[in-house]
C-alpha cells in the first residue's frame, strides 16, 4: 500500500495544471512526473478511498480530469478505460451514484458525483459521453434546492457554496449557459457571502474558508462574471483568498 497519498497529489496536480503546467511536466529535475506517479499508484490509491473495497465513481472522475489536463488517452490509464468506467455507472435518470454496487440499498445518484461526471467527461468529444452529459445536466437542475443552492447529496439536504459553484461549472461545461438554475445558483452565492468577501460552506456558518470561496469563485467565473465585482463591505472573494496566503506561500484554510 502506498504511503505517498495519490489522492492529495492528484488535486495538487490539477492546481498546477490550472496554471498551465501539464501534469506530465510536473517533476523535479531527474525525477518522475506527477502523471507517471498517479498512473503507477492508481491501484494503491483506490485502497485509500473510504468506500474501499468498493470503488467510488469519483475515483475515475478525478483521474480523468488529470488525463484531460495531460492530453493523454481517456481510454487508457493504468489499465483502465476511465471514460467507460464512468459511463457504465450512469443511472436511468441521468445521475451518477457514489458507488455502483451497494448491496445495502439501490444505487442512488448524488449531486457531487454527477457534477464531476460532467466536468470530467466534457472534454471527451464522443457521442456517448456527450449524450450522458446532457442527461446528467438535466438531473442536476432537478436537484436544485428552493434557496437556489445545491447539496453534495440530493435535493433537500443543506445547500453548500462548494457544490453550488461546482454545479454552475458543470452546467456550463454541458453547454447550458445562463439557465434559470444558474441564475438562482448565483443568487444563492450572493446571499451566502460574508462581509470579508469570502464564502462559508453552509449558509448557517459565519466564518468564510478558502476552499468554499475557491469553489464559489470558479462558479462565478464559469458563469462569465468577474468575482472582483462581488464586493461586500469593500471586500471581494479574490482579496479574501489573497489575505489567507502565508509568508511561505501556502493558503490558510
Amino acid at each position: 500500500r502506498s504511503t505517498l497519498f495519490p489522492y492529495t497529489t492528484l488535486f495538487r496536480s490539477l492546481a498546477l495544471a490550472a496554471g498551465s503546467i501539464n501534469p506530465r511536466c510536473q517533476a523535479r529535475p531527474g525525477g518522475a512526473s506527477v502523471y507517471d506517479f498517479l498512473v503507477g499508484h492508481f491501484e494503491a490509491g483506490l485502497e485509500e478511498e473510504i468506500s474501499w473495497p468498493k470503488i467510488p465513481t469519483t475515483a475515475f472522475e478525478r483521474e480523468l480530469m488529470v488525463v484531460n489536463a495531460s492530453g493523454t488517452d481517456p481510454h487508457s490509464f493504468a489499465g483502465h478505460d476511465l471514460t467507460a468506467e464512468i459511463l457504465r455507472r450512469q443511472l436511468p435518470d441521468g445521475s451518477f451514484p457514489y458507488v455502483q454496487d451497494d448491496r445495502d440499498r439501490e444505487p442512488r445518484g448524488e449531486v457531487n458525483d454527477t457534477a464531476f461526471a460532467i466536468l470530467s467527461l466534457a472534454p471527451v468529444a464522443e457521442p456517448t459521453a456527450q449524450a450522458a452529459i446532457q442527461a446528467a445536466a438535466e438531473w442536476l437542475m432537478s436537484q436544485q434546492n428552493s434557496d437556489g443552492g445545491w447539496s453534495w447529496e440530493i435535493k433537500g439536504a443543506p445547500s453548500e457554496a462548494d457544490l453550488t459553484g461546482a454545479v454552475i461549472q458543470a452546467l456550463r461545461a454541458a453547454g447550458k449557459p445562463d439557465t434559470e438554475a444558474e441564475r438562482n445558483g448565483l443568487r444563492y452565492l450572493r446571499e451566502t457571502r460574508r462581509p470579508d468577501g469570502g464564502f462559508p460552506e453552509l449558509a448557517t456558518q459565519m466564518e468564510s474558508n478558502a476552499a468554499s470561496t475557491a469553489w464559489a469563485v470558479q462558479g462565478i467565473w464559469a458563469a462569465g462574471q468577474n468575482p472582483e465585482t462581488w464586493v461586500e463591505d469593500g471586500h471581494e472573494p479574490l482579496s479574501y483568498l489573497e489575505s489567507l496566503q502565508q509568508p511561505d506561500g501556502h493558503i490558510r484554510y
